[in-house]
């Protein structure tokens, strides 16, 4: 299979507008990240509850908070915001849309405002890929998303120097807690034009999906869920998070694609490079020997993109250049570069 390369839109910090002026020219695929606190005035432009929000609040309401307020939106007014998306693009196609929302694993009782707002902004992310599939983006069939912390409070400790500690959620309970709260997330997105929700993992001690188990658990619940979650429900790959973050580097690329509970749900793919540490994205190469991409680039080739019959979600076929808040223009151009290079 062909694998396609898109590019993240969150290399720039300053929002859509300003990735659209750089990539339209260009005619990459591109995968839109939504929403940055700096598209609000794009979002008030077409919903009038953004504009009634931003003019009504002494300060500038937070992104999160307004994404709350918008899953049942007319759809008019998602038509419209998807058609100006669409025209700051040019010939760009767009394949893919990814989000940052982690208070969907916020603890029930303390943040239920928290977790309910990123519930209902997917939902809104995913009215939104619908609309935009249907007026030409038909390759867009990917909402990428985060599975937030299992961290449940902090508190410091009274001592020199002072300690800071954390209260933890179990991590299966975390598991379970995702996938109830993605049903309604699901349902919408398994409706007619099918969009797929790509979890991503995250190596480190606080995260929900963070090693090869996690992630495991999450595929198994997901077998056994209701038809939305089985239908839609799936992986993204982010080569560095799983090749050369955590202790134990997640897995080896085989075992990861030799096992089927994993590979079957893998649906959409990123690709950068990291040192020690998720500081910052890098070109692929920088910190790590380029031969060390290929294995996961050769895997991903060789999943198959038609679809599964109804049960599982497939595979985009696009793996995006993720090169967030990048430092400089000639910077992304390296990456993208190197990346369309390696695939």
């Amino acid at each position: 299979m062909a694998l396609k390369l898109s590019v993240l839109s969150s290399f720039s910090a300053d929002g859509i507008e300003s990735a659209a002026r750089y990539l339209a020219p260009s005619r990459h695929c591109v995968e839109l990240y939504a929403f940055m606190q700096t598209d609000l005035r794009l979002l008030s432009r077409h919903i009038p509850i953004v504009r009634s929000h931003l003019k009504s609040s002494n300060e500038e309401p937070t992104m999160h908070s307004i994404l709350g307020r918008l899953n049942d939106v007319p759809e008019n007014q998602i038509r419209s915001l998807a058609h100006e998306i669409s025209e700051l693009f040019g010939d760009c196609r767009i394949i893919g849309i990814a989000t940052y929302l982690p208070e969907i694993s916020a603890p029930e009782k303390k943040n239920m405002v928290a977790w309910q707002d990123a519930q209902r902004g997917l939902i809104f992310i995913v009215r939104l890929a619908k609309a935009l599939n249907a007026i030409g983006h038909n390759h867009l069939r990917t909402v990428e998303l985060v599975a937030g912390s299992i961290t449940a409070g902090l508190f410091f400790e009274h001592s020199f120097p002072q300690t800071l500690y954390s209260f933890k959620q179990k991590q299966a309970q975390c598991i379970d807690q995702l996938i109830t709260r993605l049903e309604d997330v699901a349902t919408i997105a398994s409706d007619g034009k099918v969009i797929n929700l790509a979890v991503e993992c995250e190596p480190g001690p606080l995260f929900v999906l963070n090693d090869f188990w996690a992630a495991r658990a999450l595929c198994n619940a997901a077998e056994f869920g209701s038809h939305a979650i089985r239908r839609v429900l799936g992986l993204n790959i982010d080569i560095p998070h799983w090749a050369f973050l955590g202790d134990e580097k997640m897995q080896k690329c085989s075992t990861v694609f030799n096992d089927p509970m994993i590979s079957r749900r893998i649906v959409h793919a990123h690709i950068s490079d990291h040192s020690s540490g998720h500081n910052s994205d890098n070109v692929p190469g920088w910190c790590h020997d380029i031969e060390e991409f290929r294995p996961w680039i050769r895997q991903l080739r060789q999943l198959p993109i038609t679809q599964q019959g109804e049960v599982r979600p497939r595979f985009s076929g696009f793996i995006s250049c993720e090169m967030e808040a990048c430092k400089s223009e000639l910077l992304l151009s390296e990456a993208i570069k190197q990346c369309d290079a390696l695939i």
